[in-house]
């Protein structure tokens, strides 16, 4: 499929994910990331997101695979080009406090 064929631009995708993972948690913000937080700066053309949720272990493990799912369907919907990873952590972590600094809140 051509690229101006797309269905679904990325910013738009972007946002329709940020609704839905709030509807998995209404109290989740969700942060585009300038960079892989466990890499360093992006070398390709994958999309990082930061969730920032009030969890414990268990609901993050429940929330993650709820997010697993709709990272799913975007990807599915973008071709895979780019490429959607979601990095789910607690609101009070270090990659929360890193995507409140540097990232872009969706």
């Amino acid at each position: 499929r051509h690229d101006a064929m797309k269905a679904v631009t990325t910013p738009d995708a972007l946002e329709k994910l940020a609704r839905q993972i709030k509807t998995l948690d209404e109290q989740a913000d969700v942060y585009f990331l300038p960079f892989d937080p466990h890499d360093g700066p992006s070398r390709d053309n994958d999309i990082h997101i930061a969730v920032l949720a009030d969890v414990d272990d268990a609901r993050m493990s429940t929330l993650s695979e709820g997010i697993a799912e709709l990272l799913e369907a975007i990807n599915l919907e973008l071709g895979f080009d780019p490429f959607v990873v979601a990095h789910p952590t607690n609101r009070n972590g270090m990659l929360a406090r890193t995507a409140r600094d540097e990232g872009v809140r969706l």
